[in-house]
């Protein structure tokens, strides 16, 4: 969990936390409303008043501020936490102690603990206020659970139940020695909910090597069952179907058994055109089964 990973942003605030900052090389400028003040050896530190112990620590090349001290430019920003234990660098960083928040430039990296979660972006922002973090200008996250999200813009809530990735969103997913692809211009986590991946956008899943999804919108549930609706196509070998909806169990080996289109599906084969009510495809067996009303029609 990473909640107390961003408590520790109210460090801006004032004088309101209780710590100790050690500074050392002070330049002092001459004219303080004309110059900025800037420090070298940055190093703050804050203290848990029940525990007494180190919440965490923040260090910097050196760091420059204006005059009523509102405003800080931070090079070569490190921020360790303990509870858990997690790292954030950049090349520099942006206080604003008015709005509570702070923004990270340049070589962003983020790496909890173990290296659980890593994540790296050209630009990072959080604030006390809010409860999530964001990421900007082409991000990447990646994760020991064997997949990885990357995208134009991405979103991670605190304590990391939430994730979203914005635009030419992108998730591979590794497991049992098969990958899994699915893009959309609009791709959320929630690993702990029953619908743990939803896309919405173009969205496209890469079944197997020869077997391809297209809808509107695509989710995954946990136990690897795929619910897709809008614009629904499905190419698989000589077989392109098309429907509003479509649903995908897995079966014991987590290996798509039988898709089921329904609402006004039909399916191209060999240059024909069959309508039906229910199709059916078995991804075992290869072979395609209707129900209900069952017609031909022209392409």
């Amino acid at each position: 969990m990473l909640t107390p990973l961003f408590v520790g942003v109210s460090f801006f605030l004032y004088s309101a936390i209780s710590g100790f900052m050690t500074i050392s090389q002070v330049q002092m400028p001459e004219n303080f409303d004309e110059v900025s003040i800037k420090l070298k050896n940055y190093d703050v530190s804050q203290i848990d008043e029940k525990t007494g112990k180190v919440k965490w620590k923040l260090k910097a090349d050196r760091i420059e501020t204006n005059p009523d001290e509102t405003k800080a430019k931070m090079i070569k920003p490190l921020l360790k936490y303990f509870e858990p234990e997690f790292n954030i660098v950049a090349d520099f960083a942006l206080l604003d102690k008015v709005n509570q928040s702070v923004e990270l430039f340049d070589n962003v990296d983020l790496e909890t603990k173990a290296g659980e979660y890593q994540i790296a972006a050209k630009k990072m922002f959080f604030s006390e206020a809010n409860e999530n973090i964001l990421f900007e200008e082409n991000w990447h996250l990646s994760s020991k659970r064997g997949f990885t999200l990357s995208g134009s813009q991405g979103l991670v809530k605190k304590d990391f139940s939430y994730v979203k990735s914005n635009g030419n969103a992108l998730l591979r997913k590794i497991a049992q020695s098969q990958t899994m692809l699915l893009s959309a211009q609009l791709i959320e986590l929630q690993p702990e909910a029953k619908e743990s991946i939803k896309a919405s956008g173009l969205a496209e899943l890469d079944i197997s090597a020869t077997q391809k999804l297209k809808a509107e919108k695509i989710q995954i549930h946990q136990d690897g069952t795929v619910f897709a609706e809008g614009q629904v196509n499905v190419k698989a070998e000589n077989i392109d179907c098309y429907s509003d909806k479509l649903t995908i169990p897995m079966d014991g080996k987590q290996k798509p058994s039988i898709a089921v289109f329904s609402g006004e599906p039909h399916i191209i084969q060999n240059n024909k055109l069959i309508y039906a009510d229910l199709i059916k495809y078995d991804f075992k067996t290869k072979l395609v089964s209707f129900e209900g009303h069952v017609h031909s029609g022209s392409i």
